[in-house]
Protein backbone atom coordinates (compact mmCIF):
# COMPACT_ATOMS: atom_id res chain seq x y z
CA UNK A 1 0.00 0.00 0.00
CA UNK A 2 2.81 2.41 0.89
CA UNK A 3 4.70 1.69 -2.35
CA UNK A 4 1.50 2.12 -4.36
CA UNK A 5 0.82 5.48 -2.73
CA UNK A 6 4.40 6.51 -3.57
CA UNK A 7 3.63 5.82 -7.24
CA UNK A 8 4.93 2.29 -7.82
CA UNK A 9 2.89 -0.26 -9.74
CA UNK A 10 2.31 -3.00 -7.16
CA UNK A 11 1.00 -6.54 -7.57
CA UNK A 12 0.58 -8.76 -4.52
CA UNK A 13 0.80 -12.49 -5.16
CA UNK A 14 -0.75 -14.49 -2.30
CA UNK A 15 -0.84 -18.24 -1.77
CA UNK A 16 -4.18 -17.83 0.05
CA UNK A 17 -6.49 -14.88 0.63
CA UNK A 18 -5.64 -11.36 1.80
CA UNK A 19 -4.99 -11.23 5.57
CA UNK A 20 -5.69 -14.96 5.55
CA UNK A 21 -5.15 -15.42 9.30
CA UNK A 22 -7.85 -12.88 10.11
CA UNK A 23 -11.54 -13.08 9.25
CA UNK A 24 -12.64 -13.28 5.61
CA UNK A 25 -14.61 -10.10 6.20
CA UNK A 26 -11.46 -8.27 7.32
CA UNK A 27 -9.50 -9.57 4.35
CA UNK A 28 -12.18 -8.42 1.93
CA UNK A 29 -12.24 -4.93 3.46
CA UNK A 30 -8.45 -4.58 3.30
CA UNK A 31 -8.26 -5.88 -0.26
CA UNK A 32 -10.90 -3.35 -1.33
CA UNK A 33 -9.02 -0.52 0.41
CA UNK A 34 -5.68 -1.44 -1.15
CA UNK A 35 -7.21 -1.87 -4.58
CA UNK A 36 -8.61 1.65 -4.24
CA UNK A 37 -5.01 2.77 -3.72
CA UNK A 38 -3.91 1.00 -6.91
CA UNK A 39 -2.67 -2.35 -5.58
CA UNK A 40 -3.46 -5.41 -7.74
CA UNK A 41 -3.94 -8.86 -6.21
CA UNK A 42 -3.36 -12.42 -7.40
CA UNK A 43 -4.83 -14.62 -4.66
CA UNK A 44 -4.85 -18.42 -4.18
CA UNK A 45 -1.64 -18.55 -6.20
CA UNK A 46 1.22 -21.04 -6.11
CA UNK A 47 4.72 -19.66 -6.63
CA UNK A 48 6.88 -21.80 -8.94
CA UNK A 49 10.23 -20.04 -9.30
CA UNK A 50 11.94 -16.69 -9.80
CA UNK A 51 14.74 -15.90 -12.25
CA UNK A 52 16.67 -13.00 -13.77
CA UNK A 53 15.52 -12.22 -17.30
CA UNK A 54 16.79 -9.41 -19.57
CA UNK A 55 17.85 -7.26 -16.64
CA UNK A 56 14.60 -7.75 -14.79
CA UNK A 57 13.14 -10.31 -12.39
CA UNK A 58 10.76 -12.83 -13.85
CA UNK A 59 8.23 -14.37 -11.47
CA UNK A 60 6.62 -17.67 -12.44
CA UNK A 61 3.41 -18.63 -10.65
CA UNK A 62 0.35 -20.79 -11.08
CA UNK A 63 -3.34 -19.91 -10.72
CA UNK A 64 -5.44 -23.06 -10.74
CA UNK A 65 -4.02 -25.14 -13.59
CA UNK A 66 -2.74 -22.12 -15.54
CA UNK A 67 0.92 -21.09 -15.36
CA UNK A 68 1.80 -17.42 -15.72
CA UNK A 69 4.92 -15.24 -15.69
CA UNK A 70 5.44 -11.56 -14.90
CA UNK A 71 8.50 -9.34 -15.24
CA UNK A 72 9.14 -6.86 -12.44
CA UNK A 73 11.84 -4.40 -11.39
CA UNK A 74 11.83 -5.36 -7.71
CA UNK A 75 10.56 -8.25 -5.63
CA UNK A 76 9.54 -7.95 -1.96
CA UNK A 77 9.30 -11.40 -0.39
CA UNK A 78 7.21 -11.90 2.76
CA UNK A 79 7.46 -15.62 3.53
CA UNK A 80 7.79 -15.50 7.30
CA UNK A 81 10.89 -16.13 9.37
CA UNK A 82 12.49 -18.69 11.62
CA UNK A 83 14.76 -18.18 14.62
CA UNK A 84 18.53 -18.20 14.18
CA UNK A 85 19.48 -20.44 17.11
CA UNK A 86 21.93 -22.91 15.63
CA UNK A 87 25.71 -22.78 16.18
CA UNK A 88 25.32 -20.81 19.41
CA UNK A 89 26.63 -23.53 21.70
CA UNK A 90 23.22 -24.03 23.28
CA UNK A 91 23.93 -27.76 23.65
CA UNK A 92 26.92 -26.97 25.86
CA UNK A 93 24.66 -24.94 28.15
CA UNK A 94 22.10 -27.72 28.28
CA UNK A 95 19.48 -25.67 26.44
CA UNK A 96 17.04 -27.63 24.26
CA UNK A 97 15.93 -26.09 20.99
CA UNK A 98 14.36 -26.81 17.64
CA UNK A 99 16.17 -25.52 14.51
CA UNK A 100 12.83 -24.50 12.96
CA UNK A 101 10.83 -23.36 16.01
CA UNK A 102 13.44 -21.96 18.41
CA UNK A 103 14.52 -22.36 22.03
CA UNK A 104 12.09 -24.48 24.00
CA UNK A 105 10.67 -22.82 27.11
CA UNK A 106 8.26 -23.81 29.87
CA UNK A 107 5.28 -21.83 31.12
CA UNK A 108 7.59 -19.56 33.14
CA UNK A 109 9.68 -18.78 30.01
CA UNK A 110 12.61 -20.78 31.44
CA UNK A 111 14.68 -23.02 29.17
CA UNK A 112 15.83 -26.56 30.01
CA UNK A 113 18.69 -24.78 31.81
CA UNK A 114 16.76 -23.22 34.73
CA UNK A 115 19.22 -20.31 34.92
CA UNK A 116 18.47 -19.23 31.36
CA UNK A 117 15.26 -17.71 30.03
CA UNK A 118 14.24 -17.00 26.43
CA UNK A 119 11.78 -14.44 25.07
CA UNK A 120 10.30 -13.25 21.83
CA UNK A 121 11.01 -14.55 18.35
CA UNK A 122 13.71 -17.03 19.42
CA UNK A 123 11.40 -18.81 21.86
CA UNK A 124 9.14 -21.81 21.23
CA UNK A 125 6.57 -23.33 23.54
CA UNK A 126 8.08 -26.50 24.97
CA UNK A 127 4.92 -27.40 26.89
CA UNK A 128 3.10 -30.30 25.24
CA UNK A 129 -0.05 -29.02 23.60
CA UNK A 130 0.96 -25.39 24.16
CA UNK A 131 0.21 -22.66 21.66
CA UNK A 132 2.98 -21.17 19.48
CA UNK A 133 4.68 -18.04 20.80
CA UNK A 134 3.27 -15.03 18.85
CA UNK A 135 6.16 -13.30 17.09
CA UNK A 136 5.26 -9.69 17.82
CA UNK A 137 7.43 -6.96 19.31
CA UNK A 138 4.82 -6.23 21.98
CA UNK A 139 4.75 -9.90 23.00
CA UNK A 140 8.54 -9.87 23.39
CA UNK A 141 8.20 -6.87 25.69
CA UNK A 142 5.54 -8.58 27.77
CA UNK A 143 7.64 -11.73 28.07
CA UNK A 144 10.56 -9.60 29.27
CA UNK A 145 8.35 -8.22 32.06
CA UNK A 146 7.27 -11.76 32.88
CA UNK A 147 10.85 -12.99 33.18
CA UNK A 148 11.97 -10.12 35.42
CA UNK A 149 8.99 -10.76 37.68
CA UNK A 150 9.54 -14.53 37.80
CA UNK A 151 13.34 -14.51 38.08
CA UNK A 152 13.72 -11.77 40.69
CA UNK A 153 10.48 -11.19 42.55
CA UNK A 154 8.36 -14.33 42.59
CA UNK A 155 7.71 -15.97 45.94
CA UNK A 156 6.34 -19.30 44.73
CA UNK A 157 5.78 -20.88 41.30
CA UNK A 158 2.03 -20.51 41.90
CA UNK A 159 2.41 -16.71 42.12
CA UNK A 160 4.50 -16.46 38.96
CA UNK A 161 3.27 -15.02 35.69
CA UNK A 162 2.62 -17.72 33.10
CA UNK A 163 3.29 -17.57 29.37
CA UNK A 164 -0.02 -19.36 28.82
CA UNK A 165 -1.84 -16.52 30.59
CA UNK A 166 -0.77 -13.89 28.06
CA UNK A 167 -3.59 -12.54 25.88
CA UNK A 168 -1.76 -11.12 22.87
CA UNK A 169 -3.49 -8.70 20.48
CA UNK A 170 -2.36 -8.38 16.87
CA UNK A 171 -2.45 -5.56 14.34
CA UNK A 172 -1.80 -5.05 10.63
CA UNK A 173 -0.86 -1.44 9.92
CA UNK A 174 -2.63 -0.90 6.64
CA UNK A 175 -5.08 1.95 6.07
CA UNK A 176 -7.52 1.06 7.55
CA UNK A 177 -5.82 -1.04 10.21
CA UNK A 178 -6.83 -4.61 11.07
CA UNK A 179 -6.60 -5.54 14.75
CA UNK A 180 -7.67 -8.70 16.51
CA UNK A 181 -7.43 -10.66 19.72
CA UNK A 182 -8.42 -14.19 20.67
CA UNK A 183 -10.21 -16.51 18.28
CA UNK A 184 -11.35 -15.78 14.75
CA UNK A 185 -14.42 -17.48 13.28
CA UNK A 186 -12.22 -19.91 11.35
CA UNK A 187 -10.26 -20.89 14.47
CA UNK A 188 -13.45 -21.39 16.47
CA UNK A 189 -14.90 -23.53 13.66
CA UNK A 190 -11.74 -25.63 13.50
CA UNK A 191 -11.87 -26.24 17.26
CA UNK A 192 -15.59 -27.04 17.18
CA UNK A 193 -16.45 -24.11 19.46
CA UNK A 194 -20.00 -22.78 19.14
CA UNK A 195 -20.26 -19.01 19.11
CA UNK A 196 -22.51 -16.01 18.52
CA UNK A 197 -21.38 -12.95 16.57
CA UNK A 198 -22.14 -9.36 17.58
CA UNK A 199 -20.96 -6.64 15.26
CA UNK A 200 -21.20 -2.99 14.33
CA UNK A 201 -20.63 -1.70 10.80
CA UNK A 202 -18.76 1.60 11.02
CA UNK A 203 -20.43 3.10 7.94
CA UNK A 204 -22.91 4.74 10.33
CA UNK A 205 -20.33 5.72 12.95
CA UNK A 206 -20.38 9.53 13.20
CA UNK A 207 -16.61 9.85 13.70
CA UNK A 208 -15.99 7.79 10.57
CA UNK A 209 -18.50 9.94 8.68
CA UNK A 210 -16.78 13.13 9.86
CA UNK A 211 -13.35 11.84 8.82
CA UNK A 212 -14.58 10.44 5.50
CA UNK A 213 -13.70 6.83 6.33
CA UNK A 214 -17.28 5.56 6.48
CA UNK A 215 -16.96 3.82 3.11
CA UNK A 216 -13.82 1.76 3.81
CA UNK A 217 -15.71 -1.32 5.02
CA UNK A 218 -14.76 -0.82 8.67
CA UNK A 219 -16.43 -2.83 11.41
CA UNK A 220 -16.21 -4.17 14.95
CA UNK A 221 -16.91 -7.88 15.34
CA UNK A 222 -17.03 -9.69 18.70
CA UNK A 223 -17.29 -13.47 19.07
CA UNK A 224 -18.95 -14.78 22.24
CA UNK A 225 -19.40 -18.29 23.53
CA UNK A 226 -22.81 -19.43 22.28
CA UNK A 227 -25.67 -18.28 24.50
CA UNK A 228 -23.40 -16.20 26.76
CA UNK A 229 -21.57 -12.87 26.76
CA UNK A 230 -18.17 -14.54 27.36
CA UNK A 231 -15.84 -13.02 24.77
CA UNK A 232 -13.81 -15.50 22.70
CA UNK A 233 -12.23 -12.96 20.38
CA UNK A 234 -12.69 -9.80 18.39
CA UNK A 235 -11.73 -8.22 15.08
CA UNK A 236 -11.71 -4.50 14.26
CA UNK A 237 -11.13 -2.87 10.88
CA UNK A 238 -10.82 0.90 11.15
CA UNK A 239 -8.38 3.75 11.50
CA UNK A 240 -6.46 3.25 14.77
CA UNK A 241 -7.89 -0.24 15.23
CA UNK A 242 -4.67 -1.12 17.08
CA UNK A 243 -5.63 1.38 19.78
CA UNK A 244 -9.28 0.31 19.99
CA UNK A 245 -8.57 -3.43 20.32
CA UNK A 246 -7.00 -2.88 23.76
CA UNK A 247 -10.46 -2.58 25.32
CA UNK A 248 -11.43 -5.98 23.96
CA UNK A 249 -8.07 -7.46 24.99
CA UNK A 250 -8.59 -6.32 28.57
CA UNK A 251 -12.09 -7.82 28.55
CA UNK A 252 -10.75 -11.20 27.37
CA UNK A 253 -7.87 -11.14 29.85
CA UNK A 254 -10.00 -10.20 32.86
CA UNK A 255 -13.05 -12.18 31.70
CA UNK A 256 -15.28 -9.12 31.43
CA UNK A 257 -18.46 -9.99 29.54
CA UNK A 258 -19.69 -8.19 26.44
CA UNK A 259 -22.70 -6.90 28.38
CA UNK A 260 -20.30 -4.94 30.61
CA UNK A 261 -18.54 -3.43 27.59
CA UNK A 262 -21.93 -2.27 26.36
CA UNK A 263 -22.35 -0.28 29.58
CA UNK A 264 -18.95 1.44 29.36
CA UNK A 265 -19.61 5.05 28.35
CA UNK A 266 -17.52 5.99 25.32
CA UNK A 267 -16.82 9.64 24.38
CA UNK A 268 -18.86 10.87 21.43
CA UNK A 269 -17.92 10.94 18.60
CA UNK A 270 -15.28 8.20 18.59
CA UNK A 271 -14.71 5.10 16.47
CA UNK A 272 -14.43 3.07 19.69
CA UNK A 273 -18.18 3.51 20.14
CA UNK A 274 -18.34 0.58 17.73
CA UNK A 275 -17.26 -1.73 20.57
CA UNK A 276 -20.11 -0.43 22.72
CA UNK A 277 -22.57 -0.83 19.84
CA UNK A 278 -21.51 -4.45 19.34
CA UNK A 279 -22.15 -4.98 23.05
CA UNK A 280 -25.58 -3.40 22.79
CA UNK A 281 -26.37 -6.06 20.20
CA UNK A 282 -26.02 -8.65 22.96
CA UNK A 283 -28.23 -6.66 25.33
CA UNK A 284 -30.93 -6.07 22.71
CA UNK A 285 -31.06 -9.79 22.09
CA UNK A 286 -32.48 -10.32 25.58
CA UNK A 287 -35.02 -7.48 25.49
CA UNK A 288 -38.65 -8.52 25.86
CA UNK A 289 -40.65 -7.78 22.73
CA UNK A 290 -43.88 -5.80 22.68
CA UNK A 291 -46.90 -7.85 21.61
CA UNK A 292 -48.17 -6.77 18.24
CA UNK A 293 -50.71 -3.92 18.45
CA UNK A 294 -50.45 -3.37 22.20
CA UNK A 295 -48.39 -2.71 25.28
CA UNK A 296 -46.20 -5.26 26.93
CA UNK A 297 -48.18 -7.13 29.51
CA UNK A 298 -47.02 -6.73 33.09
CA UNK A 299 -46.30 -9.84 35.08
Amino acid sequence: QAFALFGSEVTVVCRSSVCGKESLRAGAAIQKALEADGVKFRTDTKMIHVEQYEGQIQVHYQVGSERRARQVEALLIATGRQPNVEDLGLETAGIRYSPTDGILINDLAATSNPDVYAIGDCAANGVEGGSPIPRFTHNSGEMAKLIVENALFRKTPEESWKVSSLIVPRCIYTEPEVAGVGLTRAEADTKGIKYDVYDCALASNDRCILEGTDDNGGFVEILCEAGTDTILGGTIVSAHAGEIINEVTLAVQKKVGLAELARVIHPYPTVAEGVMQAGLGFIRKSWAKMPEGGKRKRE
